[in-house]
């Protein structure tokens, strides 16, 4: 993670391992530039989950996705913030609804206890 000023730049990966299968793969990167109470920020996300250990879809095609996010987050106090983000998922083979691809919006708040 790198932050300087009102700037944060991250690298994420996480593998999974299950039952002796081969392993699902996440990787990212993200950044996010904050004033005051409100940031925007930016996200690209690779999932590959070949056999399918955490995500699983309703044919046999395998998840493989790119993920690309924009947000924008605001604190109301330091334990409660918004969050709006629009994501598109684009993926190699018809895994959502017939589609290779999605876009939705979100609109979630959180709570640090």
């Amino acid at each position: 993670e790198f932050k300087r000023d009102n700037i944060t730049i991250a690298a994420i990966g996480n593998f999974a391992v299950m039952s002796g299968k081969i392993p699902m793969r996440y990787i990212g990167a993200q950044a996010q530039y904050r004033v005051g109470r409100s940031a925007i920020g930016a996200r690209y996300e690779n999932v590959n989950d070949p056999n399918q250990v955490v995500f699983s879809t309703k044919s046999n095609y395998e998840f493989i996705c790119n993920n690309y996010s924009i947000n924008f987050d605001y604190t109301i106090t330091k334990a409660v913030g918004a969050r709006a983000e629009v994501r598109t998922t684009h993926s190699p083979y018809p895994i959502f609804n017939n589609n290779t691809s999605i876009t939705y919006l979100t609109i979630s708040s959180y709570f640090h206890i």
